[in-house]
Formats: structure tokens, sequence, C-alpha cells
């Protein structure tokens, strides 16, 4: 059994683009998203995703505030912000990415004074899926739980890219 899922797997993946392209891809995008600003040019080879930065929380400001128009070149906006960003990128870099292919089965959980961020990869129905969760501290004693969802997909046979982000809580 284990076996014919692991070929599913497989195929799912071999589907959505090269082992190799979709490591290429990751590998991209991290470092382009790893600056504060990124140019309309690159974000549009890296997504499809039309993003509307008000729909996205700064948890840096105090308190959390949704982005504005002026932010649509700021790499933190569709991670709710810079450390978010950060632990994605980790993520990405340390347990999806494995050599020039992708780890399927990536977990990681990161905890530091602001909160935990938890993420897992999944792929289904041809698409690579990125699920963050966020416990993080918010004023006044409190605590916030945001999920989100990246999902990364084929626009044609060989170029993969973010196609939709949702975010709720």
């Amino acid at each position: 059994m284990k076996k014919i899922i692991f070929a599913l797997l497989f195929i799912s993946i071999s589907s959505i683009a090269g082992d190799s392209a979709c490591a290429n891809y990751f590998k991209q995008f991290s470092e382009i998203f790893s600056h504060p600003t990124i140019s309309e040019v690159d974000y549009s080879k890296l997504s499809s995703y039309k993003l509307s930065p008000g729909l996205f929380i700064d948890f840096e400001k105090s308190p959390p505030d949704s982005f504005g128009d002026s932010d649509k070149h700021n790499s933190n906006v569709i991670f709710n912000g810079e450390i978010s960003k950060k632990y994605f990128i980790n993520f990405i870099e340390s347990e999806l990415i494995n050599g020039d292919s992708l780890n399927s089965n990536a977990k990681k959980v990161f905890k530091d004074k602001t909160g935990d961020y938890s993420f897992e990869a999944k792929i289904k129905n041809g698409q690579i899926i990125v699920f963050e969760n966020m416990l993080i501290s918010a004023p006044d004693d409190m605590t916030a739980e945001i999920s989100c969802s990246y999902t990364f997909g084929s626009i044609n046979k060989d170029q993969l890219k973010l196609t939709d982000v949702v975010c709720a809580g």
C-alpha cells in the first residue's frame, strides 16, 4: 500500500513539473522573496495570484493592522509580516527542497518569543499546497491564530507559480 501511495505522489509531483524544475522554482522564490521589496516583473515570474494588500495583516504593527495599497511591492504582505515570511522561507529551504527534489511530507514548527509557526506541505489535485498555522502574541495579553494556505500550480506544463493565498483567523 505504501508503495502505491509513494508512486501516486511521485506521479503527482512529476505531473506538476519536473522535480528539478519545482526545486529550482522554490529556490528562486526563496531568493526573490528574501528581499524587503519585490518588483512587478519578479512577482509576475513567480506568481499569478492577484495581490490585494488590504486582505493581509501586518503583525509587526502594534496593534496589528492591514497592509495598504502602498505596500504592493512589500515582500512581507502575502505572509502577514516579516517574521512569518522568514519562517516560510526557512521551511522551503530546509524542509521542502531536498537537493533537486521536493520532500512531499515536509513539516516543521518554529517557536520564538512572538509565537508558534507551523508549516506542512501536501500535494493535492496536482498542486503543491503549503499550509501555515500561526499562534502569535497580540496586544493586551491576547493571542491570535491565523491559518493560511499557499497554492502552487502549473500555469502551463513547464511553469510553476503561486496561484492562490487564502488566510483566515
